[in-house]
């Protein structure tokens, strides 16, 4: 290579090149320079630019020369400035006019402002200053429009390779997740920006930051999900050192040691790892567990460090929840300080390994919630035996006692967190489904010790707080004011040996801080133990499966009971004789009114049915008699007294019609027959007179008849005329014709 070759590159400055049988290659990539492969296209297309600069110091054409020097960044930056090119062109096209004027003027002047030795030209550049201004312009105006037409196909060419790269974007993501890796060793480290991903995907490790947070933090999360606002964190490990500084670095040291790194090189946070390895590697796991082991001695169950000993607010399938006896480790998980700060706040869930092992929630120094001991099932607690969808483990020995779970389904994905606000939520999905959330049930009688010693917390109740039986309010006056935290007391002193036993049902156990167990007793020994310790107060199976099996004894007072109906367990609390013996008589008098009250309910519902029916009976009978109303002369008469006589039956109905229901603006007077109204057939617009048989009159069946007949013959045109009778029921009615006239005795008598 030539000295005029050396020198162009020199003004290039942006790569390294070698001799290679003519050819230069390119050493130094778009990555070198702080940026994100998009492809060999752009490498190419910058190689082209540079290779033109070096053949245009070759050929003396120095001011080219000044535009690709320009161009040449912009080649490696042209995914991100295009636009921005297209507004400096102008600017551009100034300073490459100058250039060319110069140049006309004299060769040195150009060269010298890009630093390079002159070379002189005998093509483009004149070599005097004598020359008119004109002719200077005329020289310079031809290499600007030049200059300004490579500018703009080079910026086309960018404008392509955006596109180009847009098009491509995915494609190269793909091959860089594919590419991804979980394991470090101590050659490697994770820079900001770069991550862990676990062998098929489902998790991810690198730096990130928490809300609106500025801080950085390293910590795990999903990454086979839907993209949210924020990652779904699932560790962290820097919880209370955050990164301020905005750099950080993760590092595996030669003996095993995780470390994240400042960017003064301090340590913020390390695995504090007890062994070490001779080829110690760090892996992500496909469960979510960051683990450091030996690659030369790998053995699940031999981590020489493993995050799922320290959770933050989430409990993955595989965490355990308790504590190891021998080395006083204990494992559980708290609440971040807010959504912005993955801290470690007030709330907390462990196993409390005061006398039975029981998982409680806490809220600082105190519960807030108990879930109950293990009965062999799961917690007795109402809010652990919620979810069916995951198998549970417990593990209770004398060196260690711990709780974890797996999804029934291995396609599911389930997580525990402790939020922020103490709510206990869990989530699970299938596949990319969106995550399904299922809070604990929340009700006054989830609050730890609520209706205080010896008294049971029932929420479908008014009021909640019932002491138990043979216990009476420790407090009357606040008991019934609704305040109940101070308990209950015994209603008569313990008679130890003489003391029996009350069986209840459907309960959540009382706190087990003050209790023992001991699985070779059966449910006989165990009330025979607990009757021979005065202090014992209660007792039960401590496994309630196939029917039961082991012994609890609880000692002193009996806090937190609830009612679990259904799904509660048994629970026998220790009585006085006298406290059991007056529950008997309750019980019995109870019974007996019970009973009492159920023979009253059935007598009285025989008798409503007894009287609905005769009513019901009674009513049919009624709705039948229309059709079946007597006829006066088929029932009434024989058959020669049928022949003599013509005689309409009236209806009872159109009768009552007509008088207005025998109102008594109708009645027209009073005789030792009846009474008699005036009625019209509303058919005929006739008016009539009704004479209806009075039930006191003493007259008979037979008096009606003999009445009947005898008028019925008795036609006569100076006589009223009958114009037919009624008869249904005890009604018996003789209908005339009406006589507005009054009668003849009115006229004769006055």
């Amino acid at each position: 290579m030539d000295a005029v070759g050396k020198a162009g590159y020199d003004l290039c400055g942006k790569l390294d090149f070698q001799a290679n049988k003519g050819a230069l290659v390119p050493l130094m990539s778009v990555e070198s320079m702080g940026m994100k492969r998009i492809g060999k296209d752009v490498n190419m297309i910058g190689s082209i630019w540079r290779r033109l600069g070096i053949l245009l110091l070759r050929r003396r054409l120095t001011p080219l020369l000044v535009l690709c020097s320009m161009l040449d960044p912009l080649a490696a930056l042209q995914p991100l400035c295009s636009l921005a090119f297209y507004t400096l062109l102008p600017f551009c096209a100034a300073f490459i006019f100058i250039c060319c004027y110069f140049c006309s003027l004299n060769t040195t002047a150009p060269t010298l402002l890009l630093g390079v030795k002159a070379v002189k030209s005998e093509h483009l550049c004149l070599s005097t200053w004598d020359q008119p201004f004109a002719v200077h312009l005329v020289l310079a105006l031809p290499s600007s429009f030049a200059a300004i037409l490579c500018s703009l196909s080079f910026s086309l060419v960018a404008t392509w390779q955006v596109e180009h790269h847009n098009s491509n974007s995915f494609r190269l993501k793909q091959e860089e997740e594919t590419a991804a890796l979980d394991t470090i060793g101590p050659d490697k480290t994770i820079k900001i920006g770069e991550t862990l991903v676990s062998s098929n995907g489902s998790f991810e490790l690198g730096f990130f930051r928490p809300g609106s947070s500025k801080s950085l933090y390293l910590g795990i999360w999903y990454k086979k999900v839907k993209k949210p606002a924020t990652p779904i964190v699932v560790w962290v490990a820097n919880r209370e050192n955050p990164l301020s500084d905005g750099d950080g670095v993760l590092v595996l040291d030669s003996k095993g040691t995780l470390a994240l790194l400042n960017s003064t090189k301090g340590a913020v946070w390390s695995s504090n790892t007890s062994r070490s390895a001779e080829k110690p590697v760090a892996q992500l796991l496909e469960s979510g567990n960051l683990v450091v082991q030996d690659e030369k001695n790998y053995n699940p169950g031999n981590y020489l460090w493993q995050s799922f000993d320290y959770p933050s607010d989430t409990l993955l399938p595989g965490m355990k929840l308790g504590k190891n006896f021998k080395t006083g480790f204990e494992w559980f998980y708290t609440s971040w300080r807010s959504t912005d700060d993955p801290a470690p706040g007030i709330y907390s869930a462990r196993v409390d390994t005061r006398g039975v092992p029981q998982l409680v929630f806490e809220k600082g120094p105190k519960i807030q919630y108990r879930a109950g001991p293990w009965n062999g099932i799961a917690f007795a607690g109402h809010f652990a035996r919620s979810y069916s969808v995951v198998s549970a483990q417990y593990v209770f020995t004398d060196e260690e006692v711990y709780y974890r779970y797996e999804p029934e389904d291995s396609s599911v994905e389930t997580r525990w967190v402790l939020n922020s606000f103490g709510l206990i939520q869990f989530f699970s999905k299938k596949g990319i489904d969106d995550w399904k959330l299922q809070k604990a049930p929340e009700d006054d009688c989830q609050n730890y010790a609520f209706c205080g010693k010896f008294a049971n917390c029932n929420i479908s109740k008014s009021p909640v707080c019932s002491c138990l039986e043979g216990y009476l309010p420790k407090s009357p006056v606040d008991w019934n004011s609704g305040y109940w935290s101070d308990g209950c007391v015994r209603d008569t002193p313990s008679d130890c040996e003489k003391d029996v036993f009350l069986k209840h049902t459907g309960l959540k156990w009382p706190d087990t801080s003050n209790s023992t167990i001991n699985m070779t007793m059966n449910l006989k020994e165990c009330k025979q133990m607990c009757l021979t310790k005065c202090s014992c107060t209660a007792y039960t199976d401590a496994d309630v499966r196939d029917g039961g099996s082991g012994c609890l004894l609880w000692f002193g007072d009996l806090i937190d009971i609830r009612d679990l109906t259904p799904g509660g367990q048994d629970l026998y609390t220790r009585l006085a004789p006298s406290d059991m013996a007056h529950l008997d008589r309750t019980k019995r008098s109870r019974e007996m009114k019970k009973a009492a009250l159920m023979v009253s309910s059935v007598i009285l519902g025989t008798l409503i049915l007894v009287v609905g029916f005769v009513f019901c009976v009674r009513k049919e009978k009624c709705r039948n008699e229309g059709p079946k109303k007597r006829h006066f002369r088929n029932d009434y008469m024989n058959d020669e007294e049928k022949e003599d006589m013509e005689l309409q039956m009236f209806d009872l109905e159109i009768i009552t019609s007509a008088t207005n229901n025998f109102s008594s603006k109708n009645k027209l007077g009073q005789g030792g027959f009846g009474p008699v109204y005036k009625g019209t057939l509303l058919e005929k617009k006739q008016d009539i007179a009704v004479k209806r048989l009075s039930r006191s009159s003493g007259q008979g069946l037979q008096e009606f008849k003999n009445e009947v007949m005898l008028i019925a013959k008795l036609q006569h045109r100076n006589l009223v005329k009958l114009l037919g009778c009624c008869i249904e029921g005890d009604e018996k009615m003789l209908i005339y014709e009406y006589m507005p006239n009054k009668s003849l005795d009115y006229f004769i008598f006055g």
